[in-house]
């Protein structure tokens, strides 16, 4: 409402479309495997404007697979995708309303009756005519070339152009676009290309033509140059109309207009040359120039939901829709210290995470996750700032089951610490060498079984003591030779029966004194036996007994070596684990421990055929 007089107001109105009040409607979203079209039309049917209201009149192209509406509003949003996508609209009028008429081919665009040029001449003409009419042209682009990357196909140039035959040779490059595929990234070069030449030539005129209106054809005629009497497609129309007799006595008579205009009606207009392809001026949106936290999310049930790229789906804190499921947001690539063909860094955020996300080139289009970031429901995983000096990695089992895999490193002066936990298994792989060093003490505690295969020799050295204790049973098999070499004393301690046997021959040598005690002592000979003392002899065979000298009676026995007492001391102050089963042995094992070891070709055998190792049989 504008200055009140006695008797009239002022009012100033502006009529608008439907369409125009979504500009004060903003909204936050995301929109999903879905065209312009549905997009647009999702957003119509969401402010009451239903489908008889509006037409689409556009040409077939690939669904978005993913559109974020952030900050903008719902006007801005529309004219953003239809400028991405080379979409125009106009209305259709009528008596009772007007029509939303969404197009990118201009034959979808109605022709108005024919008007005639007529320059002005200050004479009022009988019908609507042109009165004013030039033309204008411009330097614009020739070429545009557009290209875009596609992590699934790296090495694939998608890039697409398109040039028109002007000059000078001048091109539009841009990166990234939204390319789908080639025929898609040809449709986009064409239409950047049809966006920079909707310009370069313009029709600016005035007349008197009422029926005039943006996105029609009209034809004008009677133009004195030929050229100009063609079909043109008007692009704006700026309608003016006064009445001064309505004004009554508020009218001032002393203010008198420049261009002369004080009452009736005219317009001013701009058109193209239907020929022409109308492509809107590209919107382009605001960029997303900050980092944001979302929520890991995926379906019921599961834990941890991801795709060959190990991509996850979010809940932005900002989208109202709550799915809350794998249908949250598309798939989101995962940043990583290091990504290679088949190696690198490999750590996927679970259901529940709170992730940092950030947006390639500023496109709320393309978020890209770059980290996480505990709250109050996922804390660290041990209490801060208690254990500050603590660097941690640790995973939870899943399904979960309260177990957890975990590094630690302890960095605290006087209690520093690497500590490593599994779960289950702990399973290295080394190619090469292993070199451990412990400057203390070493300690292992094995529940259960323990195996070793040494391939080639085996070598350790113990500078002090080394103790073991075996509560079962013990066996040593060695195929080869064996060595032992003793710089001290040694004590054997045995509870039961002790069994020497060999093959072929047995030497016991003591440099002074070699002591046998038992209740019974039986040497069994099965050919001879000798006895040698200072050059003298006593030989027993099947023949009888032989003697160097005649026997003498008399002499003293001399005085043996007492028996060592027992090495249970030794062990004491060991920590010994309870007692295990035996492992599982190989056959040939089993066959020694049990005295059923078959005979073998090689061997050594008695004057029987017996083999004194393999007591259950002949060789064959």
């Amino acid at each position: 409402m504008g200055e009140a007089g006695k008797r009239l107001t002022r009012y100033h109105l502006t009529l608008v479309p439907a369409l125009h009040y979504l500009q004060f409607s903003h909204h936050q979203r995301i929109f999903q495997h879905l065209t312009v079209p549905h997009i647009i039309a999702q957003v119509l049917h969401g402010h009451g404007i239903q489908a008889d209201a509006y037409t689409f009149q556009v040409s077939t192209s690939p669904p978005r697979e993913y559109c974020t509406q952030y900050g903008e509003s719902d006007f801005q949003l529309i004219q953003r995708l239809c400028s991405e996508d080379g979409i125009a609209w106009h209305y259709q009028h009528s008596q009772d309303g007007h029509r939303l008429v969404f197009t990118d081919d201009q034959t979808y665009f109605p022709t108005l009756e024919d008007t005639p040029y007529q320059p002005g001449s200050g004479m009022t003409a009988d019908h609507p005519v042109v009165s004013q009419f030039s033309q204008r042209f411009s330097t614009r682009t020739s070429t545009a070339t557009r290209r875009a990357y596609d992590f699934n196909r790296p090495s694939l140039l998608l890039e697409s152009q398109f040039t028109a035959e002007f000059s000078p040779a001048l091109e539009d490059y841009r990166y990234p676009a939204p390319i789908q595929n080639e025929k898609h990234g040809k449709q986009l070069a064409r239409q950047a290309l049809e966006r920079h030449r909707t310009d370069y030539q313009v029709a600016e005129g005035q007349s008197d033509q009422p029926t005039l209106r943006s996105g029609h054809f009209f034809t004008l005629t009677e133009h004195p140059r030929q050229a100009c009497n063609a079909l043109w497609l008007l692009r704006s129309v700026h309608h003016q109309g006064k009445q001064p007799q309505a004004l009554e006595e508020s009218v001032t008579s002393e203010v008198k207009p420049e261009d002369g205009f004080t009452q009736g009606y005219r317009n001013s207009f701009s058109a193209m040359p239907w020929d022409v392809f109308y492509r809107p001026p590209l919107v382009t949106r605001q960029s997303v120039l900050v980092s944001q936290t979302a929520r890991v999310t995926g379906p019921v049930g599961e834990e941890i939901f991801c795709d060959e790229y190990g991509r996850v789906k979010v809940e932005f804190h900002w989208d109202r829709a709550e799915l809350n499921s794998d249908k949250s947001s598309r798939w989101l690539r995962v940043s990583s210290s290091w990504a290679g063909d088949s190696f690198g860094a490999v750590t996927i955020p679970r259901i529940g995470m709170e992730v940092v996300v950030t947006y390639l080139e500023g496109n709320p289009d393309h978020p890209l996750i770059t980290g996480c970031v505990p709250n109050k429901v996922t804390p660290v995983p041990y209490v801060l700032p208690a254990n500050k000096t603590k660097t941690v990695l640790r995973s939870h089992s899943s399904p979960a089951t309260g177990g957890y895999n975990e590094l630690s490193i302890e960095d605290r002066s006087g209690q520093e610490r690497i500590y490593l936990r599994a779960q289950r298994d702990l399973e290295q792989v080394i190619l090469n060498d292993s070199d451990t060093r412990i400057g203390h003490d070493r300690r292992e505690q094995i529940t259960r079984d323990s195996h070793s295969l040494i391939s080639h020799d085996r070598f350790e050295q113990v500078d002090h003591n080394s103790s073991s204790l075996i509560k079962g049973d013990e066996l040593h098999t060695t195929q080869g030779l064996r060595n032992t070499v003793i710089g001290g004393n040694e004590q054997i301690s045995i509870t039961g029966n002790s069994s020497t046997t060999a093959s072929d021959t047995l030497v016991i040598q003591a440099g002074t004194q070699a002591h046998v005690t038992a209740a019974n002592v039986v040497i069994d000979a099965n050919m001879s036996l000798t006895l040698k003392v200072g050059g003298q002899h006593i030989v027993i065979n099947s023949g009888g007994i032989f003697s160097s000298m005649p026997i003498v009676q008399g002499g003293a026995p001399m005085v043996g070596i007492a028996p060592a007492p027992v090495l249970s001391g030794m062990l004491e102050g060991l920590s010994i684990p309870s007692a295990l089963p035996l492992p599982s042995l190989p056959f040939y094992q089993q066959q020694a421990v049990a005295g059923t070891l078959l005979p073998i070709p090689d061997c050594l055998h008695d004057a029987s055929g017996h083999c004194p190792i393999h007591p259950s049989g002949k060789t064959a």
